[in-house]
């Protein structure tokens, strides 16, 4: 089965105070022990190897796969995907930029309608 690539995947933003699962790097992969969920406590973009703070307290690099599974105002993500860190965009939307390439006019508006959900 064929994956899609980072530049197919659409552009969510993660914030402060929103609700991720991820699996710690402490465990062998697939054990059921190693299942986290969280609070994102800080994004600082700028930070190249981890640029997420989360209320476990746990190191999670750029490389981790992670899901969002609540927005940062309460409400409960029902469609989601796991995927990259590096993938999302700060909270900034204005400033993310992946690679070289800027975000078109179509994926800024999507991006700052997700930072405005309620």
């Amino acid at each position: 089965m064929v994956g899609i690539s980072a530049k197919q995947l659409p552009y969510q933003a993660l914030h402060a105070g929103g609700t991720v699962e991820h699996y710690s790097h402490a465990f062998v992969a697939g054990d059921s022990r190693g299942h986290r969920t969280t609070i994102v406590l800080a994004v600082d973009g700028t930070d190249p190897t981890f640029p997420v703070r989360v209320a476990t307290k746990e190191a999670i690099p750029r490389e981790m796969m992670v899901k969002r599974v609540v927005y940062r105002h309460g409400n409960s993500i029902e469609d989601t995907n796991w995927r990259k860190l590096h993938t999302f965009c700060s909270g900034a939307a204005v400033a993310c930029v992946r690679g070289r390439r800027r975000l078109t006019e179509s994926e800024y508006e999507s991006v700052r309608s997700l930072s405005t959900d309620s």
